[in-house]
C-alpha cells in the first residue's frame, strides 16, 4: 500500500504526492482539526476530525485516497530552543484502491437519450437524497464510507443536467458499481445501496438499476 505522511500547521496547506491533493487546515484545536481536501478542477471536501477520523477522496489517477488524522498537537511544547506553541495536525495519506474514478462524457443521438426536463431534475435530486437517507439509516457504513456514497450521489445528481436520460442511467449504474468496489462495501451494504437507488428512481428507470449479481 502506498502511503505518505503530512504535518500541516494551522492556516497552511500541503500537497500530496498520492492523488495530487491539496490538504489545508484552516483550524486546529486541542482535540480536533478542520480539514479541507481538494484538487485543482475537483470539488473540495470539508470535515472536522478527531484523531483517527478519516476522509475518503477519489482521484482519477491514483484511485481512492484515504486521509486519516493520526496526531493533533495544540499548545505549548518544550524544546531545546525553549517553549514553543504548536498548532498542527499529522495526517496519514494512503492509497486504498488503485481504481480510477468514472469520467462522464457520453454522447448519443438516441431518441431515448433526450435531456431531462427541469421538473424531472428537481425530482431526481430529491429521489437521490431519499436514497442517501435510506442508506444512512439502513446500511452499516462507516462515516467515511457514507461520506463517499453521499458525494457520489451528489455527482450523479449534477451529471443529470448535462447528460441525456439513457447516458445518465448508464453513468448511474457504473457509478454505483464503482462505489461498491472502491469503498469496499459489504454485500449487505451494496445490496442496500442498489435497492435504495432503484426504489427511489423507480419512476424514471422502470427497474433499470437492478442489484448486480
Amino acid at each position: 500500500m502506498k502511503q505518505e505522511t503530512l504535518t500541516i500547521t494551522a492556516h497552511w496547506s500541503k500537497h500530496t504526492t498520492l492523488g495530487q491533493l491539496v490538504v489545508s487546515a484552516p483550524q486546529v484545536g486541542n482535540s480536533c482539526v478542520y480539514l479541507v481536501v481538494g484538487r485543482i478542477g475537483f470539488p473540495s471536501v470539508e470535515r472536522t476530525l478527531h484523531v483517527g477520523g478519516t476522509v475518503i477522496y477519489e482521484t482519477p489517477d491514483d484511485g481512492l485516497i484515504e486521509l486519516r488524522v493520526v496526531r493533533i498537537q495544540f499548545g505549548v511544547v518544550g524544546s531545546l530552543l525553549g517553549n514553543q506553541f504548536v498548532n498542527e495536525a499529522t495526517v496519514l495519506v494512503s492509497q486504498v484502491s488503485p481504481l480510477g474514478g468514472l469520467v462522464a462524457g457520453f454522447t448519443t443521438e438516441d431518441a431515448s437519450n433526450a435531456p431531462f426536463e427541469p421538473q424531472e431534475l428537481d425530482r431526481l435530486r430529491h429521489s437521490l437524497e431519499q436514497a442517501r437517507q435510506t442508506v444512512a439509516q439502513s446500511a452499516n457504513l462507516t462515516s467515511a464510507q457514507l461520506d463517499f456514497v453521499t458525494r457520489k450521489l451528489e455527482e450523479m445528481a449534477h451529471a443529470a443536467s448535462r447528460l441525456g436520460r439513457k447516458d445518465w442511467l448508464n453513468l448511474a449504474v457504473g457509478t454505483l458499481t464503482n462505489v461498491v468496489v472502491t469503498a469496499a462495501l459489504s454485500s449487505d451494504a451494496a445490496r442496500c445501496l442498489f435497492q435504495a437507488v432503484s426504489s427511489a428512481l423507480s419512476w424514471l428507470s422502470a427497474g433499470t438499476l437492478k442489484l448486480l449479481p
